[in-house]
């Protein structure tokens, strides 16, 4: 859950903002920040043993279903049939 916040609360969370450039922010203490791609990256060596394909850069133009579950991606390249898909394109990752 988060909170609006003032700009004198802001600079205290984070001291290297400038409250003079600010009219203040919105705080979420439970999210976190993790960018796509090297977060994938590090399961890398992981996902090698296990089995699961990473493809970084493939743009993903639609989901296939069996009218139950997802059971893929269709991409330019064709459909990428998955038991698990994971949609990485949050709003720091699109």
């Amino acid at each position: 859950e988060g909170r609006l916040l003032t700009p004198a609360e802001c600079v205290r969370l984070h001291p290297l903002i400038d409250r003079d450039r600010i009219l203040g922010g919105f705080h979420t203490p439970a999210d976190g920040l993790a960018k796509a791609l090297r977060a994938a990256e590090a399961w890398r060596p992981w996902t090698r043993r296990a089995g699961p394909a990473l493809r970084p850069h493939t743009e993903v133009l639609g989901i296939v279903d069996d009218g139950r579950r997802v059971t893929g991606v269709r991409t330019a390249d064709g459909v990428i049939d998955a038991d698990i898909v994971v949609c990485a394109a949050g709003f720091w990752g699109a």
